[in-house]
């Protein structure tokens, strides 16, 4: 029997309007097998590795599993395989679960049961064979694109899976990831185990043992590789697998003036930069994954700022910044309706609008008849970078700057998208897009590569990715003050990596067994809730205390407090005028700020897993009852990680509104002022629900486990903390009975 035997498999998103993501498709997958999955956006290769890893269930057909897979699903040790199957997404935010690299490889391990001491040997040598070692305990967000992409290979092949399924992983990656990523894959399908890699690569297509294409929802053909380029020309490209050669415009350098010019200009890894770049121009910026590309469009566009050095605009112009992360650029229901965004802000008459949304749609190849009425999140991923093109495209603005545009487009959707910008060049813009590949940069009158700039190469990209949060001084305002506040999260991260560093007597409260804070903490509650007014002032000035030695910063609690003080003097207000008692209404101010402190310090001195196991913990007794103990504590886990997802996801969406809004400000209506801001609500409840159901398919495919998991992480309970809870427990209980 073959590994995986797909028989009539069909997949449609909505019986409504009755399009089939895949439909009517057979095939078999045989052991030790290296397949490369290819086809044209939107032709159903993606929701067929979804149908395959089990993330989505298919309206009709089969899915048949060789019994070691059936085996291995049930967590048979008798199995030859850990897990049956591992998927690696495009996107890699959207598979990280923990904080750091180390926690979010060995949760694998930990839902399988893995044994501790057997886990941190597993740990460690997967995260030095993905060259994390000097990462494996940072911030998640520290790490480049590249990075995160080999974290999730790890954690994909630290299950042992007997099919590997990477869906275009290296599609944001440089030329040299590239390879990296390419010779992992290898590693895997050369120790035995099956692999199928989605992807456009014609390369990477002649180095498969077998080629699916998928047309239309359809598999259209099945066979080696030398077989499918024999087809037609006109066959391979309306696959998607070849496009016709692009002829790069003749040069019209004399009538060139400078747009923007960076003098001595240090950011990410760049360092001592200067160059011009001139208008009218096609400009590739190309350079290692993580060297700072994309920083250097942000830096143009006004939304990140040099470390050193200048950037000058030399001439007013209007800007479009498309980001290499599409969904971020993409925040209305409907793919018209975000298009037309621009627009609808400027005021201009909706049938205007219209015929512009159709034309820019054509422009980047997206149909306007077959598109006009989906959904924005039903879209693949290359037919919302295409979208998000179209957002941009639909201003006309004088300069275009693109994030790696190309990413995750077929080969015909990439040609159609470079002669698109060809076309603008024509048209007298000035183009500015990062790229490492050849045929891109081929097209362009200038290029610009970072790596002759190269900084000092024992710096992180952590540290890089912090330097650039000192200047402010040539962001626009509203992004100046969205970034603020991102930057003040990350100062309290930077302060508690400090802190947990250093050998001060704070480090040991970071030490502190998981429940043994929680249990410090609920004696803060249980205390404050029973205390009178002089109990719940002297709570306070003991939670003040507590912070100093947490060496959390005071004047963080106090600018905390300031920036809700006017709701709570508006519910204080209300509560006085309905009781007329001065006495309760002090009483709730000052337990409100005893109940505030010891929250905000919990959460300073815990991560997210920690607060996982302190709960699990405490819960434990529960057990017994049959209730899911572990369930209920991974859900607080996921609130706190999804706190910093959705206020990155806010960030995000705010910066492209911000851009959108300014391509069309000098046209803009007060009257659209509600508009704008409803058009960061509704969008981040949407990208809520998407992000929501991404991370839950990483959990699912981390072979999640409300039983039988074990720990990778090791606590101690020593003297001190044993004196401190005994201190506490002291305390509450005088205040609640004497």
């Amino acid at each position: 029997m073959a590994l995986i035997t797909v028989k009539n498999l069909t997949y449609g998103y909505s019986e409504a309007t009755n399009i089939k993501a895949i439909s009517d498709v057979n095939f078999t997958i045989e052991r030790g097998e290296y397949i490369v999955l290819a086809g044209k956006n939107g032709s159903g290769k993606s929701t067929l590795a979804a149908c395959l890893a089990g993330l989505i269930e298919p309206v009709a057909g089969s899915i048949a599993l060789e019994q070691s897979l059936i085996k291995a699903e049930k967590n048979n040790p008798n199995s030859e395989y850990t897990v049956p199957i591992a998927l690696i997404f495009q996107n890699p935010n959207n598979q990280i679960i923990a904080e750091t690299p180390e926690l979010d490889i060995a949760f694998g391990l930990e839902n399988l049961g893995v044994a501790t001491k057997e886990m941190h040997k597993k740990v460690a040598c997967m995260i030095e064979y993905c060259k994390l070692k000097n990462l494996f305990d940072a911030e998640i967000e520290d790490l480049s694109t590249a990075e995160k992409q080999r974290l999730v290979f790890g954690n994909a092949r630290i299950l042992q899976p007997a099919l590997l399924v990477a869906d275009e992983p290296s599609a944001m990656l440089s030329s040299k990831e590239q390879e990296i990523l390419k010779s992992f894959l290898t590693d895997f399908h050369q120790a035995g185990g099956t692999l199928i890699l989605i992807s456009h690569n014609i390369d990477e297509i002649k180095n498969a043992e077998r080629v699916l294409v998928m047309n239309q929802s359809k598999l259209v053909f099945d066979g080696k590789p030398d077989e499918l380029l024999q087809k037609e020309s006109e066959v391979l490209e309306e696959w998607g697998i070849i496009a016709k050669p692009l002829q790069k415009l003749q040069d019209s350098s004399a009538e060139r003036k400078t747009f923007c010019s960076f003098t001595d200009a240090s950011f990410g890894h760049v360092d001592n930069f200067s160059a011009e770049i001139q208008s009218g121009a096609i400009t590739a910026v190309c350079g290692e994954s993580g060297i700072g590309k994309t920083q250097l469009l942000e830096i143009i566009a006004h939304i990140q700022s040099l470390s050193k050095g200048s950037c000058q605009i030399h001439n007013e112009a209007t800007m479009a910044f498309a980001v290499q992360e599409t969904e971020a650029a993409l925040f209305e229901e409907f793919v018209v309706d975000d298009i037309a965004y621009t627009l609808k802000i400027a005021g201009v008459p909706n049938e205007e609008i219209l015929k512009k949304v159709e034309s820019a749609m054509n422009l980047v190849g997206l149909s306007y008849d077959v598109f006009k009425d989906r959904k924005t999140f039903s879209l693949s991923g290359g037919e919302k970078r295409k979208a998000a093109l179209a957002g941009i495209f639909i201003a006309d603005p004088d300069v275009v700057l693109m994030d790696n545009p190309c990413a995750g487009l077929d080969i015909k959707s990439r040609g159609e998208l470079l002669s698109s910008v060809m076309e603008l060049k024509a048209r007298g813009k000035t183009v500015v897009f990062t790229t490492n590949n050849p045929e891109e940069i081929a097209i362009a009158d200038f290029c610009l590569n970072l790596n002759d700039y190269r900084a000092d190469l024992t710096q992180t990209v952590k540290e890089a990715a912090h330097q650039n949060f000192s200047k402010q001084q040539d962001i626009d305002p509203q992004i100046a003050g969205i970034k603020k506040r991102l930057d003040t999260m990350a100062e309290i991260k930077k302060i508690r990596r400090e802190v947990k560093n250093s050998d001060t007597l704070a480090r040991h409260f970071f030490t502190i067994h998981p429940l043994i804070k929680f249990l410090i903490t609920l004696c803060f509650i249980v205390a404050t809730l029973a205390a009178n007014q002089n109990g719940i002032i002297v709570i306070i000035i003991a939670a003040l205390a507590f912070a100093f030695f947490c060496s959390y910063p005071i004047m963080r609690l106090i600018k905390g407090i300031a920036k809700i003080f006017l709701w709570l003097a508006i519910i204080a207000a209300l509560q006085y005028l309905l009781l007329r008692d001065l006495q309760s209404v002090i009483l709730f101010l000052l337990r409100f700020f005893a109940l505030y402190i010891p929250l905000v310090l919990y959460t300073f001195i815990n991560t997210p897993t920690e607060i996982m196991h302190a709960i699990e913990d405490f819960l434990f007794p529960l057990k017994a009852l049959g209730i899911p103990v572990r369930n209920i504590s991974f859900i607080f886990a996921i609130i706190f990680r999804f706190i910093d997802i959705l206020r990155e996801e806010a960030f995000k969406i705010s910066i492209a509104r911000l851009i959108r809004r300014g391509l069309g400000k000098s046209q803009q209506k007060k009257g659209n002022r509600l508009l704008a801001l409803v058009s960061l609500f509704v969008p981040l409840i949407l990208r809520t629900l998407i992000r929501a159901d991404a991370l839950s398919q990483a959990v699912k495919l981390r072979y999640y486990s409300p039983t039988g998991n074990t720990r990778y992480q090791k606590y101690r309970i020593n003297l001190f903390s044993l004196l401190l809870l005994a201190l506490f427990f002291s305390a509450t209980a005088y205040i609640c009975f004497f």
